[in-house]
């Protein structure tokens, strides 16, 4: 007949599969999340907003060569000596300081946007930086979890196939018992009798069922667990 110390040490190596085998969830999960998404989300608006900026920048360089070009035209129109009617002259004129002041507006904006660019262009490198340092990191983790990983696989498979060895001992009748209980007990079938008192309940074990348990499976009068006097 199965003792209650074999069924303690099942109870024992399924306790520490289960612990084992949480742990290796936690680790694989840790490896499958990708832990920078926030920051290299964070890094693409940053490399985004720096691009539409030197958009921006190229767009309004193009309106001041635009600009450029249409002054010039007026300028060649003006001194050029082909133009003599002074209303035609005065057109042009109005029109010369027009692009000029458009133009001026247009540079200020392209200064300003190379303003926001330095500073757009510097945040995004301390952002490049920071991330690739956390990459870094990362990978050292990953590593070490991987590792940590492996080790627990090798645990587990050798610890089940001990668990293994201990439900093919036992008798039918006695894994159905020592499994109910593990489902009403919270995982622990079996309880250790220490200083006359049920580790699993607290209630005090009598000499005569201590005597019982030590030659055969007994049940705790109080918790209904199996009680292991050792």
């Amino acid at each position: 007949m199965t003792s209650a110390a074999v069924l303690y040490s099942l109870q024992e190596t399924e306790i520490a599969i289960e612990a084992d085998e949480l742990k290796l969830s936690k680790l694989n999960a840790l490896i499958a999340k990708d832990a920078l998404a926030e920051e290299r989300a964070e890094l693409n608006r940053l490399k985004d907003e720096l691009g539409h900026l030197k958009v921006s920048q190229r767009d309004t360089l193009a309106e001041i060569v635009t600009i450029n070009f249409h002054i010039q035209n007026i300028k060649d129109k003006l001194y050029g000596g082909r133009i003599t009617n002074p209303k035609e002259l005065s057109g042009f004129q109005r029109e010369e300081e027009m692009l000029e002041k458009s133009r001026g507006a247009v540079e200020e904006r392209a200064l300003d946007i190379m303003a926001h660019i330095e500073v757009a262009e510097s945040t995004y490198q301390a952002a490049e930086s920071s991330f690739k340092a956390g990459v870094e990191v990362h990978h050292q983790h990953l590593r070490e979890w991987d590792s940590e990983a492996r080790t627990l696989r090798s645990s587990l498979e050798r610890a089940k196939a001990v668990r293994d060895a201990y439900f093919s001992s036992i008798e039918a009748a006695t894994t159905e018992l020592y499994r109910g209980l593990r489902k009403q007990k919270s995982g622990r079938a079996v309880a250790k009798v220490e200083l006359g008192v049920c580790r699993g309940c607290g209630i005090a074990v009598t000499n005569i069922i201590a005597h019982h348990a030590r030659s055969e499976l007994t049940r705790c009068p109080g918790c209904s667990r199996i009680l292991l006097v050792e």
